[in-house]
């Protein structure tokens, strides 16, 4: 699978989502990546974000068992083992034992587990539609310090897009919260801190 894993898309999509928000997550900082998948970019976040401690945080076998759907190419046909991609975010662990820590959990008990106001950012890539994106979202608010930040993927502007929950609840969430939306390409998103100023 290593050959599958170095020609997915993910690998070259991963890195230009980190290029465009590098510039706002601050290095030396706490995050967590909720929604790992096959930690493509968890390894882009360890190099370019350059993180005092990283959470990955995904449920890997506990939410889809053994193997994952057949989503097409993403998960090579449905050929996919969770543990595959799950041992990628443990080896990139493996080799930053004092920076990584892996979490096979679902990100609303990782976050329960937490005290208030210990991040510094989270990077949300795990549910797609509207009430679990929300929730996360809604979740994700109190663990963050006061000048953290929520970045987060599949921010489409077509009302028709597959991932529309995702637009529909960080719009309302941002509207909610009082979190300024800033927008990049390869549908990133980032919610700012309501006294920051715009990039």
């Amino acid at each position: 699978m290593d050959t599958e894993r170095a020609n997915h898309k993910e690998a070259k999509r991963s890195k230009r989502r980190a290029n465009l928000l590098e510039r706002y997550v601050p290095k030396n900082t706490i995050g967590a990546e909720i929604g790992v998948f096959w930690a493509h970019f968890s390894e882009r976040i360890v190099e370019q974000f350059d993180p005092k401690m990283l959470f990955l945080v995904d449920p890997w076998d506990k939410l889809f068992g053994e193997t994952y759907p057949n989503w097409g190419d993403y998960t090579v046909g449905g050929t996919l083992k969770t543990s595959v991609a799950k041992q990628a975010a443990q080896d990139l662990a493996d080799r930053h034992p004092d920076k990584v820590e892996v979490v096979v959990d679902y990100g609303a008990n990782f976050l329960a587990g937490l005290p208030d106001g210990c991040l510094d950012w989270v990077y949300l890539d795990a549910e797609h539609t509207y009430e679990p994106v929300l929730a996360d979202l809604k979740a994700i608010e109190p663990k963050l310090k006061p000048d953290g930040l929520i970045l987060g993927d599949d921010y489409y502007l077509n009302p028709n897009a597959t991932h529309k929950g995702v637009r529909r609840a960080v719009n309302e969430f941002a509207y909610g919260s009082g979190r300024k939306l800033v927008l990049e390409d390869a549908y990133q998103y980032i919610l700012l801190p309501k006294h920051a100023k715009r990039p």
